[in-house]
C-alpha cells in the first residue's frame, strides 16, 4: 500500500485513496464546465448571429446612403430594419433584411401628402378578459394622385417577428419625424 504524509493535517494518506478523490473532483469539474458551456454557448451564438446582422443591414444602410449622396442625421435599429432620414434633402430611407434579402426604400418626402400609423389587432379571449394582441404596425405613406401611390413600411409583423418592443411608438415618431419636413 502506498502512504503520503499530509503536512498541513500531520496525517499519513492512502495515496490511492488520495488519487481516486481527485480523479472524482476532475470528473465533476468536467461536468460543470460541460453543464455552463451547454447553457452558454446558445446564447453566444444567437447573439452573434444577431450582430452579425446588423453589421450586415448597417453596411448596406451605409452603402445605400452613398448611393442617395444622402447625409443620413437620425437613424434608428430594430429587429431587421433600419430607418434614416436626412433632413437636409428631405429624403428617407428604410432597409429589412428578411431570408438574405432587402428590401429598401428611398422616398422623397416632399412628395408624400399623408402619413399614417396602420396597427392591426387580434382579439384573443384568456380565462379572465379579452385581450388585444398587436398583429402588425405599419408607417403608410401616400402620395398625389390614386390611391395606390402609397408605400408602407412595416414595422413589426407577429408573423416575422414575435416580440414586440413598442413598435407603435417607433412608428409614431417617425411618422412625426416624417410629417415635419
Amino acid at each position: 500500500m502506498l502512504v503520503d504524509f499530509d503536512f498541513e493535517k500531520g496525517k499519513l494518506l492512502n495515496t490511492k485513496y488520495y488519487f481516486k478523490k481527485q480523479i472524482m473532483d476532475t470528473n465533476l469539474t468536467v461536468v460543470n464546465v460541460l453543464i455552463v458551456a451547454s447553457v452558454f454557448a446558445p446564447l453566444f451564438i444567437l447573439i452573434n448571429i444577431g450582430n452579425k446582422n446588423k453589421r450586415k443591414i448597417s453596411k448596406q444602410f451605409k452603402s445605400l446612403a452613398h448611393k442617395y449622396m444622402l447625409n443620413i442625421t437620425n437613424q434608428e435599429y430594430w429587429g431587421n430594419a433600419l430607418i434614416g432620414i436626412d433632413v437636409n434633402k428631405q429624403k428617407l430611407l428604410f432597409l429589412r433584411l428578411e431570408n438574405d434579402s432587402f428590401t429598401e426604400y428611398q422616398i422623397d418626402l416632399t412628395k408624400v401628402v399623408v402619413c399614417k400609423i396602420n396597427a392591426t389587432y387580434k382579439s384573443k379571449k384568456t380565462k379572465q378578459k379579452k385581450e388585444n394582441i398587436l398583429e402588425k404596425v405599419d408607417l403608410q405613406l401616400y402620395f398625389p394622385g390614386h390611391t395606390s401611390n402609397l408605400i408602407s413600411l412595416n414595422f413589426y409583423d407577429h408573423n416575422r417577428l414575435f416580440n414586440e418592443n413598442l413598435e407603435v411608438m417607433r412608428a409614431e415618431k417617425w411618422k412625426g419625424l416624417i410629417m415635419k419636413q
